[in-house]
């Protein structure tokens, strides 16, 4: 499952409008499955073109993965960590992440 979604402001448009966006989603994969131990044709990541209007924050980025016991906290922080890292290299910005582990019997998914 991991499934990033990275939220963009505006402001940055110049800046998204330049990336490699395969190359910057493979290093993220990467991240997910050594460190979560993630599938790698199960990993997500979404960017949605945002308007932050009142953060210090340009990038906001959330992370959804299935609990596990693997997955504990050192393993969380560590995954958001090497993220926010590479995602601040590129833009230049601060960046707020968030992670979520869901029980797997919360999960519902649907591909239509």
């Amino acid at each position: 499952m991991p499934s990033l979604i990275i939220h963009t402001d505006q402001s940055l448009n110049n800046i998204i409008e330049e990336l490699d966006f395969k190359k910057i989603e493979e290093t993220l994969k990467q991240i997910f499955i050594k460190i979560l131990d993630a599938k790698e044709d199960k990993c997500q990541i979404i960017w949605i073109n945002s308007r932050i209007i009142t953060s210090d924050y340009k990038i906001y980025c959330e992370l959804k993965f299935r609990e596990t016991y693997y997955r504990n906290e050192f393993k969380r922080k560590d995954c958001l960590d090497n993220i926010g890292k590479i995602i601040k290299k590129i833009f230049k910005v601060k960046v707020r992440l968030r992670s979520f582990s869901i029980n797997q019997s919360t999960i519902t998914a649907l591909d239509i």
